[in-house]
């Protein structure tokens, strides 16, 4: 098996491992079109981030848990969401524009295997351009 075809096999088995881990199905392509939006709007095709870049991520930050908030700019399915949870953030913000993909991820929330830090988590249905910032 070629290193490229090797790599990508391991890639596949570890996400798919994280997900039985944790409890939640945020893997998978969505096109613009399956999302429902039109050609040239500025939104783009859903594809989760791998795990490995999140934690990475998430482990070079200290968050305040009195003042610190995490927002997901195109929050998806709510892989982040549900990682970045599990640190001392004040608030845990996803905002997505696809409602499909908000359900999809009010689900992966409610059902995720962690242990919550952060003061609260939730999800936004709206165009991020709209999203006012406190």
């Amino acid at each position: 098996m070629p290193g490229n075809q090797l790599s990508q096999m391991i890639h596949r088995v570890s996400e798919r491992t994280q997900e039985i881990r944790y409890g939640i199905k945020t893997s998978g392509w969505r096109s613009e079109e399956a999302l429902g939006y039109e050609k040239g709007d500025g939104r783009n095709h859903y594809t989760p981030l791998p795990y490995a870049a999140i934690k990475r991520l998430l482990s070079t930050v200290i968050p305040d848990k009195q003042k610190d908030v995490f927002v997901d700019w195109g929050s998806g399915l709510g892989r982040v969401l549900v990682l970045a949870s599990t640190y001392s953030y004040r608030e845990v913000i996803g905002v997505e524009f696809s409602s499909s993909l908000c359900t999809t991820a009010k689900w992966n929330l409610d059902r995720a295997r962690v242990k919550r830090q952060c003061g609260s988590v939730r999800i936004v249905n709206t165009d991020a351009r709209d999203f006012a910032i406190a």
